[in-house]
């Protein structure tokens, strides 16, 4: 999987586990996962030397298998524009039956 931009969304400290935590979220040319993570560190941890460390865990939960994550695969179909509605066949045929436009 080639990762083509990373980002780390809302940096927290849980402080009763003193531990960072963020959702790393990687961009790859398959489509999006986001993978949660967490670093074990003392608060007063300078901020880049934490992020670091959520990186590299964030990394290594992407190669276990049994790692939570949520992945979005592109599939190159587009969606239509905001507001216009798709409809399937069985749902024109219902619209034209009820007599509605469809």
């Amino acid at each position: 999987m080639t990762v083509v931009k990373t980002q780390i969304s809302d940096v927290t400290y849980n402080a009763a586990e003193q531990a960072f935590e963020a959702m790393v979220t990687f961009h790859t040319g398959t489509g999006i996962t986001r993978v949660p993570s967490r670093f074990e560190a003392s608060l007063d941890t300078d901020f880049e030397a934490a992020t670091k460390g959520l990186m590299a865990a964030a990394r290594e939960n992407l190669n276990r298998r049994d790692a939570l994550m949520s992945r979005i695969v592109e599939t190159g179909i587009r969606s239509s524009r905001a507001g216009e509605r798709k409809l399937t066949g069985i749902q024109r045929w219902f619209g034209q039956f009820l007599g509605q436009a469809a």
